[in-house]
């Protein structure tokens, strides 16, 4: 069965902080709570970009955002042959496949 969810919809989410303010849990490290989400990127390059992020440690980290449907999606789509992509702190995915 197809997802519903699709990469902009997803993206919309980020945007708008519609999860209403709870902490993220990345695979690795600790907690991030979103402190700005970045501005909308409209042309080539991660999808947000300059959001600012807070560690439990109440360290600030700067950088984009890229939003995917699979975690799995970076490599497929060649994010990781790209300079463009280098300033990315955060891979926002709905599944972790």
């Amino acid at each position: 069965m197809a997802s519903k969810v699709s990469e902009r919809m997803l993206a919309r989410v980020w945007e708008r902080g519609s999860w209403n303010g709870e902490r993220l849990y990345p695979d690795v490290g600790e907690p991030l709570q979103v402190v700005y989400p970045g501005r909308e990127n409209t042309d080539r390059g991660p999808d947000f970009l300059g959001a600012i992020l807070a560690t439990e440690g109440a360290e600030l980290l700067q950088g984009d955002v890229e939003v995917h449907l699979k975690a799995g999606d970076w490599r497929t789509h060649g994010h990781h042959r790209d300079p463009g992509y280098n300033g990315v702190v955060l891979q926002v995915v709905w599944a972790g496949e």
